[in-house]
Protein backbone atom coordinates (compact mmCIF):
# COMPACT_ATOMS: atom_id res chain seq x y z
CA UNK A 1 0.00 0.00 0.00
CA UNK A 2 1.69 3.31 -0.66
CA UNK A 3 2.35 6.17 1.50
CA UNK A 4 -1.20 8.57 0.04
CA UNK A 5 -3.38 5.23 0.32
CA UNK A 6 -2.58 4.48 4.15
CA UNK A 7 -3.32 8.81 4.70
CA UNK A 8 -6.43 8.15 3.14
CA UNK A 9 -7.30 5.14 5.08
CA UNK A 10 -6.34 6.64 8.37
CA UNK A 11 -8.49 9.95 7.64
CA UNK A 12 -11.42 7.68 6.46
CA UNK A 13 -11.41 5.89 10.04
CA UNK A 14 -10.91 8.71 11.49
CA UNK A 15 -14.30 10.21 10.52
CA UNK A 16 -15.99 6.94 11.08
CA UNK A 17 -14.66 7.17 14.66
CA UNK A 18 -15.89 10.63 15.46
CA UNK A 19 -19.45 9.63 13.90
CA UNK A 20 -19.25 6.84 16.58
CA UNK A 21 -18.53 9.03 19.18
CA UNK A 22 -19.02 12.56 19.75
CA UNK A 23 -19.70 15.06 22.95
CA UNK A 24 -22.11 17.65 23.88
CA UNK A 25 -21.34 20.40 26.66
CA UNK A 26 -24.79 20.69 28.40
CA UNK A 27 -25.58 24.27 30.20
CA UNK A 28 -28.55 24.53 32.58
CA UNK A 29 -30.88 27.15 33.51
CA UNK A 30 -33.18 25.78 35.73
CA UNK A 31 -36.53 27.44 37.96
CA UNK A 32 -36.29 27.10 40.65
CA UNK A 33 -32.62 28.32 41.03
CA UNK A 34 -32.41 25.41 44.02
CA UNK A 35 -32.92 22.61 41.81
CA UNK A 36 -31.05 19.79 42.18
CA UNK A 37 -29.48 17.49 38.82
CA UNK A 38 -29.59 13.88 38.78
CA UNK A 39 -27.51 12.42 35.43
CA UNK A 40 -28.30 8.30 34.71
CA UNK A 41 -29.35 7.90 38.25
CA UNK A 42 -26.43 9.71 39.88
CA UNK A 43 -26.70 12.86 42.16
CA UNK A 44 -24.68 15.66 40.09
CA UNK A 45 -25.49 18.39 42.81
CA UNK A 46 -27.03 21.71 42.01
CA UNK A 47 -28.67 22.10 38.52
CA UNK A 48 -28.97 26.07 38.00
CA UNK A 49 -25.74 27.40 35.75
CA UNK A 50 -24.01 23.95 36.16
CA UNK A 51 -22.16 22.56 32.53
CA UNK A 52 -21.78 19.20 32.03
CA UNK A 53 -20.25 16.77 29.00
CA UNK A 54 -21.40 14.07 27.98
CA UNK A 55 -20.19 11.39 25.65
CA UNK A 56 -21.89 9.71 23.19
CA UNK A 57 -20.94 6.43 21.32
CA UNK A 58 -23.31 4.94 18.50
CA UNK A 59 -20.91 1.33 18.25
CA UNK A 60 -21.08 0.79 22.40
CA UNK A 61 -24.92 1.70 22.68
CA UNK A 62 -24.43 5.11 24.31
CA UNK A 63 -26.73 6.94 22.41
CA UNK A 64 -28.73 8.93 24.87
CA UNK A 65 -29.00 10.59 28.64
CA UNK A 66 -31.49 11.17 30.66
CA UNK A 67 -31.11 13.94 33.37
CA UNK A 68 -33.60 14.68 36.15
CA UNK A 69 -34.10 17.93 37.53
CA UNK A 70 -35.89 18.35 40.58
CA UNK A 71 -36.49 20.23 43.94
CA UNK A 72 -38.64 19.98 46.99
CA UNK A 73 -42.16 21.24 46.48
CA UNK A 74 -42.33 20.80 42.95
CA UNK A 75 -42.92 18.19 40.35
CA UNK A 76 -39.29 16.58 38.83
CA UNK A 77 -38.79 16.62 35.26
CA UNK A 78 -37.05 14.72 32.73
CA UNK A 79 -34.63 15.96 30.33
CA UNK A 80 -33.41 13.82 27.43
CA UNK A 81 -30.59 14.21 25.04
CA UNK A 82 -29.20 11.59 22.49
CA UNK A 83 -27.26 11.68 19.36
CA UNK A 84 -28.71 15.00 17.39
CA UNK A 85 -27.45 17.24 20.79
CA UNK A 86 -25.20 19.95 19.50
CA UNK A 87 -21.59 20.05 20.83
CA UNK A 88 -23.03 23.00 22.34
CA UNK A 89 -26.88 23.20 24.34
CA UNK A 90 -28.36 25.22 26.41
CA UNK A 91 -31.06 23.73 28.42
CA UNK A 92 -33.75 25.81 30.27
CA UNK A 93 -35.86 23.71 32.73
CA UNK A 94 -39.02 25.32 34.54
CA UNK A 95 -40.47 23.11 37.15
CA UNK A 96 -44.34 22.66 38.01
CA UNK A 97 -45.00 22.81 41.86
CA UNK A 98 -46.61 20.10 43.44
CA UNK A 99 -49.85 21.41 44.27
CA UNK A 100 -53.23 19.33 45.58
CA UNK A 101 -56.63 18.68 43.86
CA UNK A 102 -60.01 18.99 45.28
CA UNK A 103 -63.29 17.94 44.62
CA UNK A 104 -65.74 19.63 45.71
CA UNK A 105 -69.61 18.96 45.84
CA UNK A 106 -70.63 22.54 46.39
CA UNK A 107 -71.66 24.72 43.28
CA UNK A 108 -69.60 27.88 45.20
CA UNK A 109 -67.21 29.82 43.04
CA UNK A 110 -63.56 30.87 44.49
CA UNK A 111 -61.91 34.28 43.39
CA UNK A 112 -59.10 36.65 44.32
CA UNK A 113 -60.84 39.23 45.84
CA UNK A 114 -57.50 41.67 46.60
CA UNK A 115 -54.41 42.12 48.11
CA UNK A 116 -53.89 44.45 50.77
CA UNK A 117 -50.95 46.34 52.38
CA UNK A 118 -50.56 45.03 56.22
CA UNK A 119 -47.69 47.25 57.21
CA UNK A 120 -47.91 50.63 57.73
CA UNK A 121 -43.87 50.97 55.99
CA UNK A 122 -41.13 48.73 55.45
CA UNK A 123 -37.19 49.53 55.19
CA UNK A 124 -36.40 46.19 54.91
CA UNK A 125 -36.92 46.47 50.72
CA UNK A 126 -33.20 46.34 49.46
CA UNK A 127 -30.96 49.18 48.34
CA UNK A 128 -32.70 52.12 46.64
CA UNK A 129 -36.19 50.61 46.89
CA UNK A 130 -38.87 52.06 49.09
CA UNK A 131 -42.12 50.41 50.22
CA UNK A 132 -44.75 52.51 48.34
CA UNK A 133 -48.35 51.11 49.55
CA UNK A 134 -49.98 52.41 52.53
CA UNK A 135 -51.63 50.65 55.61
CA UNK A 136 -54.78 49.03 54.47
CA UNK A 137 -54.30 50.19 50.69
CA UNK A 138 -55.03 47.71 48.20
CA UNK A 139 -52.13 46.60 45.97
CA UNK A 140 -53.17 46.07 42.37
CA UNK A 141 -51.31 42.99 41.13
CA UNK A 142 -52.78 43.41 37.54
CA UNK A 143 -52.34 39.82 35.39
CA UNK A 144 -50.75 38.09 38.33
CA UNK A 145 -53.99 38.07 40.04
CA UNK A 146 -54.71 35.59 36.42
CA UNK A 147 -51.57 33.59 37.36
CA UNK A 148 -53.10 33.06 41.03
CA UNK A 149 -56.59 31.85 39.35
CA UNK A 150 -54.56 29.83 36.77
CA UNK A 151 -52.95 27.86 39.94
CA UNK A 152 -56.26 27.89 41.79
CA UNK A 153 -57.11 26.19 38.69
CA UNK A 154 -54.91 23.68 38.08
CA UNK A 155 -55.68 22.43 41.56
CA UNK A 156 -59.37 21.70 40.65
CA UNK A 157 -61.18 24.85 42.71
CA UNK A 158 -64.26 26.33 41.20
CA UNK A 159 -62.71 29.75 39.97
CA UNK A 160 -64.33 33.12 38.75
CA UNK A 161 -62.15 34.47 36.12
CA UNK A 162 -62.06 38.18 34.38
CA UNK A 163 -64.69 39.08 36.89
CA UNK A 164 -63.14 42.68 36.81
CA UNK A 165 -64.18 42.67 33.07
CA UNK A 166 -67.59 42.80 33.52
CA UNK A 167 -68.86 38.96 34.47
CA UNK A 168 -72.14 38.55 36.04
CA UNK A 169 -71.31 35.63 38.39
CA UNK A 170 -70.49 36.88 41.87
CA UNK A 171 -68.04 34.22 43.33
CA UNK A 172 -69.38 32.83 47.14
CA UNK A 173 -65.74 32.54 48.74
CA UNK A 174 -63.30 35.52 48.37
CA UNK A 175 -59.64 35.09 49.01
CA UNK A 176 -57.80 38.80 50.16
CA UNK A 177 -53.92 38.50 51.32
CA UNK A 178 -52.88 41.23 53.35
CA UNK A 179 -49.13 41.46 53.47
CA UNK A 180 -47.54 41.44 56.88
CA UNK A 181 -43.87 41.53 55.79
CA UNK A 182 -41.56 42.24 53.75
CA UNK A 183 -37.90 41.77 52.88
CA UNK A 184 -35.32 42.07 50.37
CA UNK A 185 -32.11 40.52 50.00
CA UNK A 186 -29.71 40.96 47.21
CA UNK A 187 -28.07 37.61 46.06
CA UNK A 188 -24.92 36.01 45.77
CA UNK A 189 -22.50 35.78 42.72
CA UNK A 190 -22.68 31.95 41.37
CA UNK A 191 -20.35 32.41 38.82
CA UNK A 192 -20.17 34.08 35.20
CA UNK A 193 -22.86 32.65 33.48
CA UNK A 194 -25.49 35.16 32.31
CA UNK A 195 -28.21 35.89 33.68
CA UNK A 196 -28.45 33.21 36.00
CA UNK A 197 -25.02 34.57 37.82
CA UNK A 198 -27.12 35.38 41.03
CA UNK A 199 -30.22 35.33 42.52
CA UNK A 200 -32.07 37.59 45.17
CA UNK A 201 -34.77 36.82 47.38
CA UNK A 202 -37.67 38.28 48.43
CA UNK A 203 -39.35 36.80 51.59
CA UNK A 204 -43.22 37.70 52.13
CA UNK A 205 -45.12 36.58 54.93
CA UNK A 206 -48.71 36.95 53.87
CA UNK A 207 -52.15 36.41 55.85
CA UNK A 208 -54.71 34.76 53.80
CA UNK A 209 -58.40 35.42 54.36
CA UNK A 210 -60.78 32.88 53.12
CA UNK A 211 -64.69 34.89 53.00
CA UNK A 212 -67.87 33.49 52.31
CA UNK A 213 -70.01 35.83 50.79
CA UNK A 214 -73.82 34.23 52.17
CA UNK A 215 -72.29 33.52 55.56
CA UNK A 216 -70.70 37.10 55.71
CA UNK A 217 -67.73 35.61 58.06
CA UNK A 218 -63.94 34.95 57.50
CA UNK A 219 -64.36 30.62 57.78
CA UNK A 220 -60.68 30.50 57.19
CA UNK A 221 -57.19 32.67 57.38
CA UNK A 222 -53.82 30.72 57.10
CA UNK A 223 -50.39 33.19 57.59
CA UNK A 224 -47.59 32.00 55.33
CA UNK A 225 -43.84 32.79 54.67
CA UNK A 226 -41.77 32.08 51.73
CA UNK A 227 -38.67 33.16 50.30
CA UNK A 228 -39.09 33.32 46.45
CA UNK A 229 -35.72 33.39 44.48
CA UNK A 230 -34.99 35.49 41.08
CA UNK A 231 -32.21 36.23 39.06
CA UNK A 232 -33.04 39.51 37.49
CA UNK A 233 -33.28 43.49 38.62
CA UNK A 234 -36.36 44.05 38.22
CA UNK A 235 -37.71 43.95 42.36
CA UNK A 236 -41.49 45.59 41.47
CA UNK A 237 -42.12 42.88 38.96
CA UNK A 238 -40.92 40.32 40.94
CA UNK A 239 -42.41 41.51 44.61
CA UNK A 240 -45.99 40.50 42.60
CA UNK A 241 -44.13 37.34 41.64
CA UNK A 242 -43.43 36.39 44.99
CA UNK A 243 -47.19 37.03 45.91
CA UNK A 244 -48.16 34.27 43.46
CA UNK A 245 -45.51 32.29 45.07
CA UNK A 246 -46.87 32.95 48.56
CA UNK A 247 -50.49 31.61 47.61
CA UNK A 248 -49.19 28.53 46.11
CA UNK A 249 -46.56 27.66 48.20
CA UNK A 250 -49.51 27.80 51.22
CA UNK A 251 -51.25 25.05 49.15
CA UNK A 252 -47.80 22.98 48.49
CA UNK A 253 -46.68 22.69 51.79
CA UNK A 254 -49.25 23.41 54.03
CA UNK A 255 -52.03 20.30 53.65
CA UNK A 256 -53.88 21.96 56.59
CA UNK A 257 -55.27 24.45 54.21
CA UNK A 258 -56.42 22.15 51.52
CA UNK A 259 -58.24 19.86 54.55
CA UNK A 260 -59.63 23.12 56.11
CA UNK A 261 -61.58 23.94 52.51
CA UNK A 262 -62.27 20.68 51.78
CA UNK A 263 -63.90 19.92 55.06
CA UNK A 264 -65.92 23.35 55.08
CA UNK A 265 -66.97 22.19 51.52
CA UNK A 266 -68.44 19.11 52.98
CA UNK A 267 -70.09 21.31 56.02
CA UNK A 268 -71.75 23.58 52.89
CA UNK A 269 -72.85 19.73 51.19
CA UNK A 270 -74.26 18.81 54.61
CA UNK A 271 -76.33 22.03 55.64
CA UNK A 272 -77.92 22.10 51.83
CA UNK A 273 -78.91 18.72 52.42
CA UNK A 274 -80.13 19.44 55.08
CA UNK A 275 -82.10 22.82 54.10
CA UNK A 276 -83.33 20.56 51.35
CA UNK A 277 -84.83 18.39 54.00
CA UNK A 278 -86.58 20.64 55.54
CA UNK A 279 -88.01 21.86 52.30
CA UNK A 280 -89.27 18.39 51.47
CA UNK A 281 -90.58 18.34 55.10
CA UNK A 282 -92.59 21.75 54.68
CA UNK A 283 -93.95 20.25 51.36
CA UNK A 284 -94.83 17.35 52.55
CA UNK A 285 -96.82 19.24 55.56
CA UNK A 286 -98.66 21.46 53.40
CA UNK A 287 -100.11 18.51 51.02
CA UNK A 288 -100.96 16.95 53.94
CA UNK A 289 -102.77 19.84 55.39
CA UNK A 290 -104.82 19.53 51.58
CA UNK A 291 -105.26 16.25 52.04
CA UNK A 292 -106.77 16.99 55.21
CA UNK A 293 -109.29 19.60 54.35
CA UNK A 294 -110.27 17.77 51.64
CA UNK A 295 -111.19 14.80 53.87
CA UNK A 296 -113.02 16.82 55.97
CA UNK A 297 -115.35 18.74 52.69
CA UNK A 298 -116.95 15.44 52.25
CA UNK A 299 -116.75 15.91 48.35
CA UNK A 300 -115.81 12.20 47.41
CA UNK A 301 -119.37 10.83 47.11
CA UNK A 302 -120.36 13.64 44.52
CA UNK A 303 -117.76 12.32 42.14
CA UNK A 304 -120.10 11.41 40.07
CA UNK A 305 -122.74 13.93 40.27
CA UNK A 306 -124.60 15.10 37.03
CA UNK A 307 -122.79 17.63 34.55
CA UNK A 308 -124.01 20.86 32.81
CA UNK A 309 -122.80 23.10 30.41
CA UNK A 310 -123.94 26.69 28.91
CA UNK A 311 -126.18 27.38 26.18
CA UNK A 312 -123.73 28.89 24.00
CA UNK A 313 -121.31 25.78 24.31
CA UNK A 314 -124.13 23.53 23.83
CA UNK A 315 -125.52 24.96 20.16
CA UNK A 316 -121.76 24.84 18.84
CA UNK A 317 -121.25 21.17 20.02
CA UNK A 318 -124.77 19.96 18.73
CA UNK A 319 -123.59 21.09 15.18
CA UNK A 320 -119.75 18.87 15.14
CA UNK A 321 -120.75 15.73 17.16
CA UNK A 322 -118.82 12.92 16.20
CA UNK A 323 -119.39 9.54 16.94
CA UNK A 324 -116.82 6.87 17.55
CA UNK A 325 -115.88 3.28 17.92
CA UNK A 326 -115.40 2.41 21.41
CA UNK A 327 -111.64 1.17 21.71
CA UNK A 328 -110.91 -1.44 24.08
CA UNK A 329 -107.62 -2.59 26.45
CA UNK A 330 -106.54 -5.95 27.31
CA UNK A 331 -107.30 -6.96 30.96
CA UNK A 332 -105.23 -5.31 33.72
CA UNK A 333 -104.57 -6.27 36.75
CA UNK A 334 -101.82 -4.48 38.75
CA UNK A 335 -100.20 -0.73 38.40
CA UNK A 336 -97.49 -2.06 36.01
CA UNK A 337 -99.78 -3.92 33.58
CA UNK A 338 -101.61 -0.67 34.08
CA UNK A 339 -98.66 1.19 32.39
CA UNK A 340 -98.26 -1.04 29.64
CA UNK A 341 -101.48 -1.11 28.67
CA UNK A 342 -101.65 2.79 28.36
CA UNK A 343 -98.32 4.27 27.35
CA UNK A 344 -99.12 3.26 23.84
CA UNK A 345 -101.95 5.82 23.69
CA UNK A 346 -99.67 8.60 25.67
CA UNK A 347 -98.46 11.38 22.72
CA UNK A 348 -96.87 14.51 22.87
CA UNK A 349 -98.10 17.92 21.39
CA UNK A 350 -96.20 20.83 19.84
CA UNK A 351 -98.03 23.53 18.41
CA UNK A 352 -95.68 24.55 15.08
CA UNK A 353 -93.74 27.67 15.55
CA UNK A 354 -93.72 27.70 19.78
CA UNK A 355 -91.10 26.16 21.93
CA UNK A 356 -93.81 24.49 24.28
CA UNK A 357 -95.27 20.96 24.32
CA UNK A 358 -98.06 19.38 26.43
CA UNK A 359 -99.61 16.16 26.99
CA UNK A 360 -102.42 14.34 24.83
CA UNK A 361 -104.30 11.09 24.87
CA UNK A 362 -105.55 9.25 21.91
CA UNK A 363 -109.39 8.33 22.02
CA UNK A 364 -110.01 6.65 18.65
CA UNK A 365 -108.13 4.20 16.91
CA UNK A 366 -109.23 6.71 13.61
CA UNK A 367 -106.79 9.66 14.79
CA UNK A 368 -109.12 11.56 17.50
CA UNK A 369 -106.84 12.76 20.32
CA UNK A 370 -107.79 15.27 23.89
CA UNK A 371 -105.79 17.50 25.38
CA UNK A 372 -106.06 20.94 27.43
CA UNK A 373 -107.26 24.03 25.14
CA UNK A 374 -105.07 25.47 22.75
CA UNK A 375 -105.24 28.84 21.04
CA UNK A 376 -107.75 28.53 18.12
CA UNK A 377 -105.04 30.53 16.06
CA UNK A 378 -103.16 27.40 15.91
CA UNK A 379 -103.11 25.97 12.63
CA UNK A 380 -101.00 22.68 12.92
CA UNK A 381 -99.79 20.86 15.57
CA UNK A 382 -96.47 18.37 15.88
CA UNK A 383 -97.67 15.01 17.10
CA UNK A 384 -95.16 12.35 18.43
CA UNK A 385 -96.19 9.14 19.56
CA UNK A 386 -95.18 6.65 22.01
CA UNK A 387 -93.11 4.86 19.28
CA UNK A 388 -91.53 7.68 18.55
CA UNK A 389 -93.64 8.47 14.84
CA UNK A 390 -94.15 12.50 13.98
CA UNK A 391 -97.54 12.83 12.66
CA UNK A 392 -98.96 16.65 11.61
CA UNK A 393 -101.96 17.18 13.63
CA UNK A 394 -104.93 20.01 13.34
CA UNK A 395 -107.58 21.16 15.64
CA UNK A 396 -110.83 20.23 15.48
CA UNK A 397 -112.39 21.54 18.51
CA UNK A 398 -111.41 23.57 21.27
CA UNK A 399 -112.87 25.28 24.52
CA UNK A 400 -111.34 27.66 26.75
CA UNK A 401 -114.17 28.14 29.32
CA UNK A 402 -113.87 24.24 30.05
CA UNK A 403 -109.90 23.78 29.35
CA UNK A 404 -110.11 21.21 26.85
CA UNK A 405 -109.79 20.27 23.06
CA UNK A 406 -109.72 17.75 20.27
CA UNK A 407 -107.27 17.43 18.24
CA UNK A 408 -107.31 14.70 14.74
CA UNK A 409 -104.53 13.30 13.14
CA UNK A 410 -104.98 11.20 9.75
CA UNK A 411 -103.94 7.57 11.01
CA UNK A 412 -105.77 4.31 11.43
CA UNK A 413 -105.43 1.53 13.80
CA UNK A 414 -104.29 3.62 16.38
CA UNK A 415 -104.07 2.27 19.98
CA UNK A 416 -106.59 4.27 21.94
CA UNK A 417 -107.60 4.41 25.35
CA UNK A 418 -111.86 4.55 26.40
CA UNK A 419 -113.68 7.31 27.93
CA UNK A 420 -115.53 6.60 30.75
CA UNK A 421 -119.25 7.48 30.98
CA UNK A 422 -120.39 6.88 33.87
CA UNK A 423 -118.80 8.38 36.68
CA UNK A 424 -120.94 6.55 39.69
CA UNK A 425 -118.44 3.37 39.43
CA UNK A 426 -115.84 6.33 40.21
CA UNK A 427 -115.19 6.35 43.50
CA UNK A 428 -112.73 8.20 46.07
CA UNK A 429 -109.67 6.49 46.99
CA UNK A 430 -109.86 4.82 43.77
CA UNK A 431 -105.94 4.41 42.20
CA UNK A 432 -105.70 6.20 39.16
CA UNK A 433 -102.71 6.87 37.03
CA UNK A 434 -101.47 9.36 34.55
CA UNK A 435 -98.51 10.34 32.57
CA UNK A 436 -95.76 13.28 32.67
CA UNK A 437 -95.10 14.40 29.06
CA UNK A 438 -91.88 13.01 26.92
CA UNK A 439 -89.66 16.42 25.64
CA UNK A 440 -90.85 16.10 22.04
CA UNK A 441 -87.37 15.07 20.87
CA UNK A 442 -87.23 11.78 23.53
CA UNK A 443 -89.35 8.90 24.43
CA UNK A 444 -89.12 9.25 28.11
CA UNK A 445 -92.43 9.87 29.19
CA UNK A 446 -92.63 8.56 33.15
CA UNK A 447 -96.55 7.07 35.46
CA UNK A 448 -97.38 8.65 38.18
CA UNK A 449 -99.51 6.76 40.54
CA UNK A 450 -101.95 7.88 43.13
CA UNK A 451 -105.41 8.03 43.98
CA UNK A 452 -108.68 10.33 43.77
CA UNK A 453 -109.54 12.47 47.17
CA UNK A 454 -112.37 14.07 45.67
CA UNK A 455 -114.00 16.86 43.34
CA UNK A 456 -113.62 20.78 42.98
CA UNK A 457 -115.81 23.22 40.83
CA UNK A 458 -113.71 26.43 39.98
CA UNK A 459 -115.43 28.75 37.81
CA UNK A 460 -118.22 25.96 37.48
CA UNK A 461 -116.23 23.63 35.70
CA UNK A 462 -115.95 19.84 37.56
CA UNK A 463 -112.63 19.16 38.27
CA UNK A 464 -111.23 15.73 39.98
CA UNK A 465 -108.64 16.13 42.74
CA UNK A 466 -105.85 13.97 43.32
CA UNK A 467 -102.59 13.13 45.25
CA UNK A 468 -100.62 13.25 42.34
CA UNK A 469 -98.46 16.15 42.41
CA UNK A 470 -98.52 18.69 39.97
CA UNK A 471 -94.82 18.84 38.67
CA UNK A 472 -94.92 15.09 37.92
CA UNK A 473 -97.40 15.04 34.86
CA UNK A 474 -97.88 17.30 31.63
CA UNK A 475 -101.34 19.26 31.64
CA UNK A 476 -103.52 17.72 28.90
CA UNK A 477 -102.24 13.96 29.76
CA UNK A 478 -105.22 11.86 31.15
CA UNK A 479 -105.74 10.63 34.49
CA UNK A 480 -107.14 7.01 34.05
CA UNK A 481 -108.57 4.53 36.34
CA UNK A 482 -107.52 1.32 37.07
CA UNK A 483 -109.64 -0.43 34.35
CA UNK A 484 -107.74 1.52 32.16
CA UNK A 485 -110.40 4.25 31.36
CA UNK A 486 -109.63 7.59 30.68
CA UNK A 487 -111.42 10.21 33.53
CA UNK A 488 -110.25 13.30 33.30
CA UNK A 489 -107.85 15.21 31.43
CA UNK A 490 -105.03 16.65 33.82
CA UNK A 491 -105.37 20.61 33.88
CA UNK A 492 -102.94 22.99 36.17
CA UNK A 493 -105.23 26.23 36.13
CA UNK A 494 -106.92 27.44 39.12
CA UNK A 495 -105.11 25.33 41.43
CA UNK A 496 -103.25 28.45 43.77
CA UNK A 497 -101.74 27.96 47.46
CA UNK A 498 -101.42 24.26 48.34
CA UNK A 499 -103.72 22.92 46.11
CA UNK A 500 -101.21 23.80 43.35
CA UNK A 501 -98.84 20.73 44.56
CA UNK A 502 -101.97 18.46 43.87
CA UNK A 503 -103.04 17.49 40.07
CA UNK A 504 -106.13 18.41 39.42
CA UNK A 505 -108.23 16.58 36.37
CA UNK A 506 -111.41 17.99 33.98
CA UNK A 507 -114.35 15.30 34.26
CA UNK A 508 -114.25 13.15 31.50
CA UNK A 509 -117.34 13.76 30.51
CA UNK A 510 -117.11 16.74 29.21
CA UNK A 511 -115.10 14.86 26.62
CA UNK A 512 -118.49 14.14 25.32
CA UNK A 513 -120.37 17.26 26.39
CA UNK A 514 -118.39 20.27 25.14
CA UNK A 515 -116.21 18.16 21.93
CA UNK A 516 -119.09 15.93 20.87
CA UNK A 517 -117.36 12.51 21.14
CA UNK A 518 -119.42 9.87 21.88
CA UNK A 519 -119.73 6.07 21.21
CA UNK A 520 -121.68 4.38 18.24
Amino acid sequence: MGLKALVTCCVVIGYSLMASAQQSKITFKTDPMNAKLILDGEEMGDANGRKIKVGFNERKGIVQHVFVVKAAGYEDKDVTFDLDTPAQKISIVKLERTLPTFDFETPFLIDLKMIQSGIAYSTNVGNNTKWKYKFDEEIVIGEKRLKILDEMERMKMPTLRNAEEGDDAIARIQVKGIVQGLDIKRGRQIDNFSPYSKYNTIKTTIKWQFYDRQTKEVFFAEENEVSYEFSNSEINEEFYNAIVENFVVMFNLKPSVARELNEYDQALVQAAKEAEEAEQQAALAARQAVLDSVAKAEQIEEIGAELTIDSNTSAVVNNLRQVIRRPTIPQVSDPIALEAATKRAVVTLQPKGEDYVQGGTVISSDGYIVTNYLDSNISTLVVQFSNGILLEGTIVLTSETYHIALVKVEASALYALPIIEDMTSVNGEDQVISWESADIRTLDAKPAHGKLLGKQDPNGVRKLLTNILSERVSAGAALIDAQGRVIGIIDHADSGGALSQMTMAIDARYINLVLGIGYE
